[in-house]
């Protein structure tokens, strides 16, 4: 389980880091791996909160860590990842937060924190073998 929290938590990450290389690519903005880590910095550390905040909140339900690879909390991690992230872009880094922005980063994060969880909860997870055993009772 740790190792699939672990690979989750990179996901995101993932997530937040091709947002900023996406993001600075289409405006013909340089600085390399450098001027990226500047612009995922706020989401990222959005992103960490939400973790916590999200894992907190499934556990206080009673529910287990593996909730936070649903697409559900996956939504809320995303969700809270850019309201964190926007607030400590405008007041710790000093940069803009215009509507169109606030738009396509919320957009782009949600669909993708969700979209990878969906296709994982449809497609990643073990099944058990169906082949294993398979005597009939009366044999």
């Amino acid at each position: 389980m740790r190792r699939l929290l672990a690979a989750a938590l990179a996901a995101d990450a993932v997530v937040v880091l091709a947002f900023a290389g996406f993001g600075r690519r289409s405006h013909d903005e340089s600085g390399g791996v450098a001027g990226t880590l500047g612009t995922a910095g706020p989401f990222l550390i959005g992103l960490a909160i939400a973790w916590v905040v999200v894992a907190l909140y499934e556990r206080r339900r009673g529910r287990g860590l593996e909730a936070l690879i649903s697409v559900d909390d996956g939504v809320a991690i995303a969700l809270i990842a850019v309201a964190v992230g926007m607030f400590a872009r405008r007041l710790l880094w000093d940069r803009g937060t215009a509507l169109t922005f606030v738009i396509v980063t919320t957009a782009f994060v949600t669909l993708l924190c969700a979209g990878w969880r969906a296709v994982w909860n449809r497609f990643g997870k073990r099944r058990p073998n169906r082949h294993a055993n398979t005597r009939s009772p009366a044999s």
